[in-house]
C-alpha cells in the first residue's frame, strides 16, 4: 500500500490522505481515495466553425428606385419576443472561454467498489478535476484536466477539458443535481445529454462517477495560484529542530522542502504548495501526484508555538492545530516532532 508522507497530519499538506489499495469508508471524508466523474466532454462532437471568407463584393452603386410609394395598410402583427437560441449564442465550437485551472489529475487504481453516492448541495462557482480514481481495473494512463463553471449568465454550465495534452475540448449548456443524479444537458457544440451519480463530500470536494471510475472535483476558492518546485521528501540528520513559533511575516511562500527526521522510509509522491499569509487571512494551493490538486482559503492566528487555520472554503471548519517556527523568509509546519515542510517567502 502507498502512503503519502502528508497523512500524518492532513491540514498541513491541506488534502486527505493518499489513496491506498483498501476499500474507503463511504461517510469519511478522506476523498484521496475516492475520484470523481465529471461531465466527460471528450465525447461530444463538436463541429468545425466556418471559416468562409466573407463576401466583400462590390457595393451596388446604381440608381435609386424612386416608384410609387406602398401606401397599403402597416403589418401590425405580432413582435417576436421569443428567447434568443443555442444557435444564436453559440460562437462556434468554442463555446466558452474558460481557461484549465489545474495541472493534470493523479490516475490511480484501487481495489473494492466506489462509495455510495449520496447527492447534496453543489456551491455554484468553478471547480477544476483533482484526481481520478478506478476501482477494480487499471488507471487510466493518459493525462486529463478539466475544469467546470457552475451558474452565471443565461447559460449555467460550462466545461473545458483537455485529454493526452490535445486541443481543449469545450461545452456549454445546463445542469440539475436532483437526488442522487447530476445531468447536463448541452446546449454547445451539439445538444446531447449525460447523467451521473454524484456526492458532496464534508470536506467541499464534489464526486462524479461513470461506471467503476470516481472524479473527484476540486472547488476554487481564493486568488492564490500554484508555483515553486515541485519536491520530494529528504531525510534530516540528526534530531529535528524544535519548532519556536515566531511573528509569520505577510506574504506568498512557496513549498521548497520536506524533511523528516528519526530514520523510516521516506514519502514517494512529490509535491508543489503556495500559501498567502496576508494580515491574519490565509490562502493555500497544493498539487500532489497521490493526493490531486486542492484550494483553500480562511483565516490563521497564532499562540506560542501553534498555528491554527480556519477555512471558509471549500468547507467551513477548523484544521487540526500545527506547531510552526517562522522567521522574516520562512515558515516551518510541523506535521509531527520528526516531520516537517519548509515555506519560502518569495
Amino acid at each position: 500500500m502507498r502512503k503519502a508522507f502528508w497523512c500524518v497530519c492532513p491540514w498541513i499538506a491541506l488534502a486527505a490522505c493518499g489513496p491506498s489499495s483498501s476499500t474507503p469508508s463511504d461517510a469519511g471524508s478522506d476523498v484521496a481515495t475516492v475520484d470523481a466523474p465529471a461531465t466527460d466532454a471528450v465525447t461530444v462532437d463538436r463541429p468545425a466553425s466556418d471559416t468562409g471568407v466573407m463576401d466583400t463584393g462590390s457595393i451596388d452603386t446604381g440608381a435609386v428606385d424612386t416608384g410609387p410609394t406602398d401606401t397599403g395598410p402597416t403589418d401590425t402583427g405580432p413582435t417576436d419576443t421569443g428567447a434568443l437560441d443555442a444557435g444564436e449564442l453559440d460562437a462556434g465550437p468554442q463555446c466558452n472561454v474558460l481557461s484549465l485551472g489545474a495541472p493534470p489529475a493523479p490516475s490511480i487504481a484501487a481495489s473494492g467498489s466506489p462509495p455510495a453516492f449520496t447527492g447534496g448541495t453543489v456551491p455554484e462557482g468553478m471547480w477544476h478535476l483533482s484526481r481520478r480514481t478506478f476501482f477494480g481495473g487499471p488507471a487510466d494512463p493518459v493525462p486529463r484536466r478539466e475544469t467546470m463553471l457552475f451558474g452565471g449568465g443565461a447559460f449555467d454550465f460550462n466545461s473545458v477539458v483537455e485529454v493526452g495534452g490535445g486541443a481543449p475540448l469545450r461545452s456549454r449548456g445546463s445542469y440539475t443535481a436532483a437526488g442522487t443524479t447530476f445531468t447536463t444537458n448541452f446546449m454547445c457544440p451539439t445538444a446531447s445529454s449525460e447523467s451521473f451519480p454524484y456526492r458532496v463530500m464534508p470536506d467541499g470536494t464534489l464526486l462524479l462517477q461513470r461506471g467503476a471510475e470516481v472524479r473527484t472535483f476540486a472547488r476554487h476558492c481564493g486568488t492564490a495560484t500554484l508555483g515553486g518546485p515541485v519536491v520530494t521528501q529528504t531525510a534530516g540528520a540528526g534530531p529535528a529542530p524544535a519548532p519556536t513559533g515566531g511573528t509569520i511575516a505577510n506574504g506568498t511562500y512557496h513549498l521548497t522542502a520536506v524533511v523528516k527526521h528519526g530514520g523510516g522510509a521516506l514519502g514517494t509522491s512529490t509535491r508543489q504548495q503556495t500559501n498567502v499569509f496576508m494580515d491574519g487571512s490565509f490562502q493555500a494551493v497544493v498539487w500532489d501526484s497521490q493526493g490531486g490538486f486542492a484550494m483553500y482559503q480562511g483565516s490563521y492566528s497564532t499562540t506560542g508555538t501553534t498555528l491554527n487555520v480556519n477555512t471558509a472554503c471549500p468547507a467551513v471548519g477548523a484544521a487540526p492545530a500545527t506547531s510552526y517556527t517562522a522567521t522574516a523568509t520562512t515558515v516551518i509546519q510541523y506535521a509531527n516532532p520528526n516531520e516537517y515542510l519548509v515555506f519560502t517567502r518569495m
